[in-house]
């Protein structure tokens, strides 16, 4: 299993991302490899929601419990993480 992370400047919601993940310039390249088997989490910094790239493709906007370790990150407001698995 490989995994990475990038993190890019956003004023977008999550229902934005998600309503848009297959056809804005970056984020398309995320769902094109969900359909292909990769998973994502796309965070905004102190929020407690994340937006999932299941494997096919699916997009799912979930809270987080307050134990969820993405809560103890060091993130700023208006930064998006992405956090992507993929087997090889």
């Amino acid at each position: 299993m490989y995994t990475f992370r990038s993190q890019e400047q956003s004023d977008a919601t999550y229902r934005e991302m998600q309503n848009n993940i297959s056809k804005h310039p970056r984020l398309k390249h995320i769902h094109a490899c969900a359909t292909q088997g990769s998973a994502f989490f796309i965070y905004k910094g102190c929020t407690h929601q994340v937006l999932t790239v299941m494997p096919g493709g699916d997009t799912h906007v979930v809270y987080l419990k307050h134990t969820n370790p993405l809560l103890q990150l060091r993130t700023q407001p208006g930064i998006v993480y992405i956090f992507g698995y993929t087997q090889v």
